[in-house]
């Protein structure tokens, strides 16, 4: 009986044994790992600028003009990006005279609005001069955050609108500024 003992023990020792070598057999070493892209480029429907977004935002219908719709609604995260042709617009129309533009038509359908002050940024990896704004307010009695880019190119006006819930929209400013940062011309 004491034989039989040892040998029980002896051949749990060995598959014991034998289910961790194959465990450690079916490890990947750190260099063979895949892992998902951490971002995701998406080029504009009209042209070939392009933003690159984090792992969980998709293409969601925000916007009926919009070239690019992104949204990350677990976090509620949202960006449209509208282009429109510099020849639709006066030879002397700045890119100053376009943000006072689309800030007074968003002012026009926000209530209890609350605009920031312009902000001339730079934008991208070929720091393309940008004004940005943040517009608070509601929209259906909600209480929303805005960041408003907008920028220029040799053919168009661009505006990039990122937004989110007043309560959010601290934390998730980063994102959009880092979203913003991406930006390729093409």
């Amino acid at each position: 009986m004491k034989k039989s003992k040892i040998f029980v023990a002896w051949i749990l020792v060995l598959i014991l044994a034998m289910s961790m070598s194959l465990a450690a057999c079916g490890e990947k070493s750190p260099t063979t790992t895949t892992k998902e892209p951490a971002t995701n480029k998406v080029t504009s429907t009209e042209s070939n600028i392009s933003f690159e977004f984090p792992t969980g935002w998709s293409e969601e219908e925000l916007n009926d003009v919009a070239s690019i719709e992104q949204a990350k609604p677990s976090t509620e995260e949202y960006f449209i990006l509208i282009e429109e042709p510099r020849d639709d617009f006066s030879d002397d129309f700045t890119l100053d005279g376009y943000a006072e533009v689309i800030a007074n038509a968003m002012l026009e359908v926000i209530d209890s609005s609350n605009m920031g002050d312009w902000e001339e940024i730079q934008i991208g990896d070929a720091d393309i001069p940008a004004l940005q704004v943040e517009i608070k307010g509601e929209v259906e009695n909600i209480k929303v955050a805005y960041l408003l880019t907008v920028f220029q190119s040799d053919s168009k006006f661009y505006q990039g609108l990122s937004w989110s819930l007043q309560s959010k929209y601290n934390s998730v400013k980063p994102n959009f500024q880092d979203i913003l940062n991406t930006v390729d011309l093409g």
